[in-house]
């Protein structure tokens, strides 16, 4: 029971959908599923990590004038740079060429990053909203707003991911509006319940359209590139391969060989015993 249980997790955390109920795969294609959910991520952390940075900013403007305003810079600063300095590590991702395999502890990380980040927008309900100006909680209640729709998008594909993100938000919106008890704020929670359940049906829905068109097309791929008699790569493959390796060598000096294997009187099986004993044969 352990055992299932922690595999069940692990299968999870690493943001394979076959967790929750959709056809599990093996762990080449689920690894090229996850290359596939990480590039798409990379592809928005720029700009949300530049999001991320203004919005603290924002927040510090805000509430300048508030009793909470040096701890309000501290976070900001240490939110801000942290949001910039992982966008500039997922822009240079980019560059480099796009992986076909990616393992459980690339996807571990990414989640344990969208907690953290998550966990840092907390606390902003909890820590500053009560000794706020009524300007100044319109902004925090619009910057969590926002956040909880733009963690929703960055991680759509990631269903995991995008509960890591958004679940410490939703529990500092909790915490802030239980502690009055003021009934227009118990409207709001059941607002905030209804939104953020929408949203992360949405990010079910799209992760799983997203994991069934991948492999569709890893599907039709296999076969432009699969030799139907000895489901061996192909002569495209080769040629992909051969490509691949040139240009390694060219950047990076990474050498490589090439072996050649060729069957002698091969033609005298299929004229003594038929195509389909060579076929066999092959």
């Amino acid at each position: 029971m352990r055992i299932d249980l922690r595999s069940y997790f692990a299968a999870l955390f690493a943001g394979d959908l076959a967790a929750l109920g959709a056809p599990p795969t093996d762990e080449a294609l689920a690894g090229h599923i996850r290359a596939e959910q990480v590039s798409l991520v990379l592809g928005y952390s720029f700009g949300i990590m530049l999001a991320n940075a203004c919005n603290a900013l924002v927040l510090a403007i805000a509430l300048w004038q508030s009793a909470d305003w040096a701890f309000a810079l501290v976070w900001a600063a240490a939110v801000g740079s942290a949001a910039l300095f992982f966008g500039l590590q997922a822009r240079a991702s980019r560059r480099i060429t796009k992986p076909q395999f990616v393992s459980r502890r690339t996807m571990y990380r990414l989640v344990r990053n969208a907690l953290a980040l998550g966990a840092a927008w907390g606390v902003v309900p909890v820590a500053f909203f009560a000794n706020a100006s009524s300007g100044a909680q319109l902004v925090i209640t619009c910057l969590c707003a926002g956040m909880l729709a733009g963690g929703a998008f960055a991680f759509s594909t990631i269903p995991i991911a995008a509960i890591a993100f958004t679940a410490p938000i939703f529990v500092g919106i909790a915490i802030c509006l239980g502690r009055d008890g003021d009934f227009i704020y118990l409207l709001m929670a059941v607002l905030v319940l209804v939104y953020g359940s929408v949203l992360l049906r949405g990010v079910f829905v799209n992760a799983f359209e997203f994991r069934r068109r991948i492999i569709a097309q890893h599907e039709a791929e296999r076969t432009v590139r699969q030799d139907p008699l000895t489901h061996l790569p192909n002569r495209v493959a080769f040629n992909e391969a051969l490509n691949g390796a040139l240009s390694r060598l060219a950047r990076s000096g990474e050498e490589f060989a090439v072996l050649l294997l060729d069957l002698d009187r091969f033609k005298e099986i299929n004229d003594r015993f038929g195509r389909q004993a060579g076929d066999e044969f092959l």
